[in-house]
């Protein structure tokens, strides 16, 4: 019911919105950006997100039912079963939906979107194999989502990508930020949940499982940094050796043999349209091919992990013997039916929505909550990035889209810029993932899911400013 009211609320609360304004303001416009948002979301919900989901989720759907033949999920359900069993009691530790979540944690953590979310879905749908009701969300699944729309990510690599593009001096100063801001908001939400379920936080399980998870998490950030960083000194050496002030002259080489200068690997990358050199471009590869190299460590080891995981499945199952195309064609048959059956729920999700942002509700909000701070007399340099902080919730391309105008407003290197890069990084988008998740498994009652999921991301909210102040402040 809450979502029910919550998708009512947007759509009336949109419409006399933009009534008042066309009353009062006078903006004759306002309702056509609604309707022309409103064609522009629904069709982007359909072609954009659920048919280009369907492949994807038709191919690791196979690959994970041939994990599961092989045996894979459950040894890997048996490994972190004893910290599971806390945070999920109402499921067996030796059960296919431990090992499910385990997967979708960690293709999250690296940044492995394309895998992640049919490895959600999936462990959604183990879950719900547990569901005696099965219209109404279970603390498991509450507890499985919360944990989801607290974005852990170990390497923002498309945040550190915008701020190249906006001309940050150095686009990965938000890499150990966001890592701080991401771990304290799951942090939150395993409390939030925790304590609403009444769960036994303190257990030494629990408390094992948060000392090895953040020792993990912190040395992998830390390796991954220092590797940025060596990386880049040799970029610049390598410019500084190779490309000679002989070669940087634009009349002394052609583009194809400029090309050539650099490494074999960044020449695939590196395209250059013009058919002359000018000094303007012959810069402006020696940036891209720095942060090329910059995120080097991170490029490599998130795409051997994404091909690493069905190598292991497929050999595991050829050496137990297992029909592993027959495996694959079973769990692949589920992909396009899932794909299809969450195209009603992010429809009407993701059509509420662009009504909520095209009716001008965000900027009076925010306007209110800067009136609101400025009284206090408190530091205000927060309150620009806010924007992005209040659409996150609501619309991961919203969001990302503040966050790119917050740069271009007040500069990629201001306190303003890089915090929205922080609060883009510390969380995900709850009502795109429930109506994505809960509408994949036909859940509708989905008790306090909502509740439980904004108030993680407010208190990641809060943490980030925290976080920005003590790094940028």
């Amino acid at each position: 019911m809450t979502l029910n009211y919550i998708w009512i609320a947007f759509i009336i609360l949109s419409f006399l919105v933009g009534l008042l304004k066309l009353i009062f303001l006078g903006d004759t416009t306002v309702f056509k950006h609604m309707v022309d948002g409103l064609f522009d979301t629904t069709k982007v919900a359909v072609m954009e997100i659920a048919l280009p989901l369907a492949g994807m989720m038709t191919f690791w759907l196979g690959i994970m039912k041939i994990g599961e033949n092989a045996g894979a999920i459950r040894f890997l359900s048996r490994i972190v079963g004893p910290f599971f069993s806390k945070l999920f009691p109402s499921v067996p530790k030796d059960h296919p939906a431990i090992g499910n979540m385990m997967m979708n944690f960690s293709a999250n953590l690296l940044g492995l979107d394309n895998a992640a979310t049919p490895l959600g879905l999936k462990a959604m749908d183990s879950l719900q194999s547990l569901n005696t009701k099965k219209n109404t969300a279970t603390d498991a699944q509450i507890m499985f989502l919360v944990l989801h729309t607290s974005g852990l990510t170990l390497i923002p690599a498309s945040i550190m990508l915008y701020r190249y593009l906006n001309g940050a001096q150095d686009p990965t100063d938000i890499f150990i930020p966001c890592i701080v801001g991401t771990f304290c908001t799951t942090l939150f939400g395993i409390i939030i949940v925790g304590i609403r379920q009444k769960l036994k936080l303190f257990s030494p399980s629990i408390l094992l499982g948060l000392g090895i998870a953040i020792l993990f998490i912190f040395g992998l950030s830390f390796y991954i940094k220092n590797s940025a960083n060596s990386h880049t000194e040799f970029a610049k050496d390598y410019i500084n050796t190779h490309i000679t002030p002989k070669t940087k002259k634009p009349d002394n080489i052609k583009v194809d043999d400029f090309i050539k200068l650099y490494p074999i690997s960044f020449q695939k990358e590196l395209k250059i349209d013009e058919s002359s050199l000018t000094p303007s471009i012959i810069s402006k590869a020696n940036q891209e091919f720095i942060n090329f190299e910059r995120g080097t460590t991170s490029r490599v080891m998130s795409n051997v992990l994404l091909l690493l995981i069905p190598t292991v499945f497929i050999s595991g199952a050829f050496i137990k013997k297992i029909n592993v195309f027959d495996s694959f064609i079973d769990g692949a048959k589920e992909g396009f039916g899932v794909a299809v059956k969450i195209i009603p729920y992010l429809v009407a999700m993701l059509a509420a929505i662009s009504l909520l942002r095209n009716s001008g509700i965000m900027d009076y909000i925010l306007t209110g909550i800067s009136s609101i701070f400025k009284l206090t007399q408190i530091n205000t340099d927060f309150i620009p990035a806010l924007p992005t902080a209040l659409m996150k919730p609501l619309s991961g391309s919203g969001s990302r889209a503040l966050m790119i105008e917050t740069m271009q407003t007040y500069g990629a290197d201001s306190f303003a810029g890089r915090l929205s890069c922080v609060f883009q990084g510390s969380a995900d988008t709850t009502f795109y993932i429930i109506a994505l998740y809960f509408g994949s498994i036909g859940i509708k009652r989905i008790r306090y899911s909502i509740t439980a999921g904004l108030l993680t991301e407010l208190m990641g909210v809060i943490a980030a400013i925290f976080i920005a102040y003590y790094f940028f402040g």
